[in-house]
């Protein structure tokens, strides 16, 4: 009976002990995966400066992009919530001052050809590709009113190619988010930069 206790006891030891070496390396992994991703956001977080002080010569180029697609994307979301609007609500002068914004020649977005030669590749490939979906939109809105009449069928049929544009415009945005430091954006512009140089 002695022997069965004491066997028991032993087991009991070693199985704490298997408990506790157990706990120790699960303890130890999980300080070793904590450093491991410690060190992976220190990298992105460097890659990420290196990326920006990279274009910083370049920076007015990407302010103009970014705000220029900020601002296709605003106009966009309001004409998408004003189309659902006169579906909604079957009110056709909604549809008709939307087609009014429709736009006739790509030209007419003002991208200047000068401009666009000097940006990098890669960004004037982003500004128009922004061009494309936004004008894919835009060059269509007047067949939402013809002929003194508010075309909703057509709203309709139009809602996914204006959520396209959208989505679009906001992938292309995402790619260029983290490009300019924002401390460089709220930079005081209460004096010229000229101002600070030597006469």
């Amino acid at each position: 009976m002695n022997n069965c206790i004491s066997l028991i006891n032993v087991f009991t030891i070693i199985s704490s002990l298997a408990t506790l070496v157990a706990l120790y390396f699960t303890y130890k992994q999980s300080k070793i995966s904590e450093i491991t991703i410690k060190e992976t956001i220190k990298s992105i977080n460097q890659d990420t400066i290196n990326r920006q002080l990279t274009f910083l010569s370049k920076i007015h180029y990407i302010i103009n992009v970014q705000n220029t697609l900020e601002k296709w994307l605003k106009e966009l979301k309001k004409i998408k919530k004003d189309v659902e609007n006169s579906i909604s609500l079957k009110n056709g002068d909604i549809l008709k001052k939307i087609s009014e914004q429709h736009i006739k020649a790509p030209n007419e977005l003002g991208i200047e050809k000068s401009v666009f030669e000097k940006m990098p590749e890669w960004l004037g490939q982003i500004q128009m590709s922004g061009c494309q979906y936004y004008y894919n939109t835009m060059c269509v809105l007047d067949h939402l009113y013809k002929n003194d009449t508010a075309k909703f069928d057509y709203a309709q049929k139009l809602l996914p190619r204006i959520c396209e544009s959208i989505y679009s415009i906001e992938k292309l945005l995402s790619y260029i988010s983290d490009m300019i430091p924002e401390v460089i954006l709220t930079t005081p512009a209460s004096i010229s930069d000229f101002k600070f140089f030597r006469k």
